[in-house]
């Protein structure tokens, strides 16, 4: 069965305890408490309301439950879903109030969970700066925290004085032209840019941030501006910002021949500086999420062949190459694989249904063995299983439905899975 969303009226509240045994906090109706029989519920999904704030009524919208056979469409009714999940209903019990406050606090004021206190980084204006010809200061620059900017031929006291007449005179001569009055405005530009403004180079494959502050001056080097704190190449979660991850808008600075030019997108410099995201990539992000959990459901109807054809097909999308024959005779082997530049090889065991000592048995037979890693992939978990968790460092690793079902979408499989379960 597909899963069906289930609308929540606005001003309900339950409690939910999951099979791990954390309780999931689900709004319904303030002062009733439904505890879920433990033994039926197998997942909780909730989807929040992305632009309520937390007030009575609060703001989920839909909920999810997955059960041991499968999904299940839980009536509309709150008092109906009680009975139909076999909840025990209780009246408003004592401590509801604080319970409720701390769930706020722990959730955020938009349903998310809360990250450091770090502020938000806001600015006035943004600019991109080259840090001399061909980038010759860009290490410097970044090494040193200054914004290093050429005008050999500009007298400093003249910048310090204001003397922008006499300045503009020297850059443009008689016959102004497009490009030096361009160079005019930019030296302008950075002299009179506050704190309130952000700068940006690229260097090393990656964004680099900062703001400014004080005078320009000058060193053996160049005339330059310091920078307010450092130079930085992560956004306020500390998450580098490689070019690959930067939208296409924002790069097309990357080939600006002259010093400094204004970044026409600053609002995808804000998202990007403070690891937001454009309403856009919200909304495909929603949609994949939605069709991961169709997908997920549809993984546990494949036949046993399908499946394991399905993870081999997944493993050569990935650019290995299989060394034996899917489904190979060959106790606890499915697959043998191989990386075509490293020559690592890899194993993968793959199984519609499976215990942890199944799974504690591959493990314990391949410890030693001569493979770079192995995967043992299964989709309907038992119970024991589902509680065993792999590190990523781990020899071993172990591989559900969730992960394989984002696994599929990404290499385009989709197709070939909806073609399988029709």
């Amino acid at each position: 069965m597909t899963p069906e969303q289930s609308i929540i009226p606005a001003g309900w509240t339950a409690q939910i305890i999951g099979k791990n045994g954390c309780r999931y906090m689900i709004l319904l109706r303030p002062g009733d408490h439904l505890d879920v029989d433990e033994s039926r519920l197998e997942d909780v999904a909730i989807i929040v309301d992305p632009e309520a704030r937390l007030r009575e009524p609060p703001w989920f919208l839909q909920l999810y439950l997955k059960f041991d056979a499968g999904w299940e469409n839980c009536p509309h009714d709150p008092a109906m879903m009680a009975k139909f999940l076999g909840f025990p209903e209780s009246p408003r019990r004592p401590g509801y109030e604080e319970e409720f406050k701390r769930m706020q606090e722990s959730l955020g004021r938009r349903g998310q969970s809360k990250e450091s206190n770090v502020k938000a980084i806001t600015f006035e204006h943004a600019y991109f700066v080259k840090l001399g010809q061909g980038g010759k200061w860009e290490a410097d620059s970044i090494a040193t925290d200054k914004v290093r900017i050429g005008w050999t031929e500009i007298p400093l006291d003249d910048i310090h004085q204001g003397r922008w007449n006499a300045i503009k005179q020297i850059i443009t001569g008689d016959k102004p032209s497009g490009a030096k009055t361009h160079d005019y405005d930019s030296l302008k530009t950075i002299a009179e840019s506050t704190p309130g403004d952000i700068w940006i180079t690229f260097h090393k494959s990656k964004l680099w941030w900062c703001r400014v502050e004080g005078q320009i001056e000058e060193d053996d080097t160049s005339k330059f501006k310091s920078v307010k704190g450092r130079w930085s190449d992560k956004d306020i979660k500390g998450n580098l910002l490689l070019m690959d991850n930067i939208s296409g808008r924002l790069l097309r600075v990357v080939g600006y021949r002259a010093t400094i030019c204004r970044v026409k997108q600053p609002s995808d410099l804000r998202l990007l500086i403070n690891a937001e995201v454009s309403p856009e990539y919200a909304d495909m992000d929603a949609a994949l999420d939605q069709l991961a959990v169709k997908v997920e459901v549809a993984l546990q109807r494949l036949h046993p062949k399908d499946f394991e054809l399905l993870v081999d097909l997944l493993f050569q999308r990935a650019g290995w190459q299989r060394i034996s024959v899917v489904g190979e005779n060959v106790k606890f082997t499915d697959m043998n694989l191989q990386e075509p530049i490293t020559k690592d090889r890899y194993q993968v065991q793959v199984k519609s249904e499976a215990t942890k000592e199944e799974f504690e048995s591959y493990r314990s037979e391949f410890e030693d063995s001569p493979f770079r890693r192995l995967y043992f992939v299964v989709h309907s978990p038992h119970r024991s299983l589902e509680a065993v968790s792999t590190d990523p460092d781990d020899k071993v690793q172990l591989i559900f439905s969730k992960r394989l079902a984002r696994m599929a979408i990404d290499a385009g499989l989709v197709g070939w899975l909806m073609q399988k379960v029709r």
